[in-house]
């Protein structure tokens, strides 16, 4: 997750054994962008393994060395089948998809394509979009016993003063609405007033949402 112009949040494994000033090197013998190699230090050090890094690049130069070195975050459901391909970079990102920040696709919305959007019109189903932003703490499982000692990791996203009217709308005729996975629900419950209203909303979002959770969108 970028922090700034050449700082970024991300996880290490081992993480035990990172220290802070510890340098690490980037790319593939050791070229990245032909602008030599991709090196960062470990300016800061969290308890789960995250780290931030500081790169020797910043700005545009900094994001095509990632672009060029990187790896697609494949969750471990398909990373332990084969290995990453060049295909997956559209395979893995949900049609409408239109800007960066995500670490990871939310892949509760994978399955839509043409045709399935096509069928929800032909049955009068609308669809409204909000703006969402994975976030790394998607990586992360829970280890407390009890869910109530568990800190939820927080995710970026927007809902439009549009979206929000339509919905609200749905509702009013006695619509209901259904949220396609959990992080565009976190984001929807955030919006919304204790009254029920929807709101036009930006921000991050660590909702956790548990078993006796009530719910102020009425979620179906």
């Amino acid at each position: 997750m970028r922090v700034d112009g050449s700082r970024w949040k991300a996880f290490a494994r081992p993480g035990k054994r990172i220290k802070l000033g510890d340098r690490i090197e980037f790319g593939h013998s050791g070229n990245a962008c032909l602008l030599g190699t991709l090196g960062a230090v470990i300016e800061e050090k969290g308890e789960a393994g995250e780290v931030t890094l500081r790169f020797d690049f910043s700005g545009s130069a900094l994001d095509e060395a990632i672009a060029t070195v990187g790896h697609i975050p494949l969750p471990p459901y398909i990373a332990s089948k084969r290995e990453e391909d060049e295909k997956d970079r559209t395979d893995y990102q949900t049609m409408y998809a239109r800007e960066e920040g995500a670490v990871a696709a939310p892949t509760a919305g994978l399955h839509f394509t043409p045709e399935l959007f096509a069928r929800l019109d032909a049955a009068g189903i609308e669809r409204h979009f909000v703006t969402l932003h994975v976030g790394a703490g998607t990586f992360l499982p829970v280890k407390a016993e009890d869910t109530a000692d568990h800190k939820m990791h927080h995710e970026i996203g927007q809902v439009s003063r549009a979206t929000a009217s339509a919905l609200n709308a749905v509702r009013a005729r006695g619509g209901r609405i259904v949220s396609v996975g959990t992080t565009s629900l976190r984001l929807l419950e955030s919006a919304t007033s204790e009254a029920g209203e929807i709101q036009p909303w930006s921000g991050a979002t660590d909702i956790f949402i548990t078993p006796g959770y009530r719910f102020r969108a009425s979620m179906c």
